[in-house]
């Protein structure tokens, strides 16, 4: 192959990949594909994330907003024959309790029956709830129970993981030192 045949191969081909070779290879790589794969829910959010919580044997009841947590609290006492005797996180504390139970808004005892907290987020993909913690919401309160009652608004239901963790950053300034699911 003579010397200007070559060159003007190479030139073309030089000049065919030219766009690619300024680039950044990954930008053309990932420019149409989407941020993540996220799968088909089996109906609208909130039916999506019952099913999947109930999978994660997640009982869930609605009371009919935040006023119905302290008697729905105190139905499950009395239906599981605890002590009225129980910790809240401290955003709660402030809600209508019944005289009959002694609430505390402190971190976790180590012989804790019941807490209530409230989530970030619930989601939908997998059923799970998106728990941070403060000094309104230690996580303690998490995991020492026996029940756990988590209060979640079903405005904060969302669809993947990724929109979840999306609640968190916009509510949390620094980002939260636990995120517990």
């Amino acid at each position: 192959m003579s010397g200007s045949a070559r060159d003007e191969i190479l030139g073309r081909i030089k000049a065919a990949t030219a766009a690619t070779r300024d680039s950044d290879p990954l930008s053309v790589w990932s420019k149409d594909r989407p941020a993540s794969i996220r799968p088909q829910l089996p109906g609208d959010v909130e039916s999506s994330f019952r099913a999947k919580a109930a999978t994660n044997l997640i009982n869930i009841r609605d009371v009919g907003g935040i006023e119905g947590v302290p008697v729905a609290v105190a139905e499950i006492l009395a239906r599981a024959n605890l002590a009225p005797d129980i910790s809240v996180s401290p955003t709660l504390r402030d809600l209508p309790w019944p005289r009959t139970v002694q609430v505390r808004d402190e971190k976790a005892r180590v012989d804790e029956k019941l807490t209530v907290t409230r989530a970030v987020a619930g989601i939908a993909e997998t059923g799970s709830v998106v728990l941070c913690s403060s000094k309104d919401a230690p996580s303690s309160l998490n995991y020492a129970p026996e029940i756990h009652v988590i209060v979640l608004d079903k405005a904060d239901i969302t669809a993947f993981l990724e929109d979840g963790l999306a609640k968190v950053k916009a509510a949390y300034d620094p980002w939260p030192r636990a995120v517990n699911l």
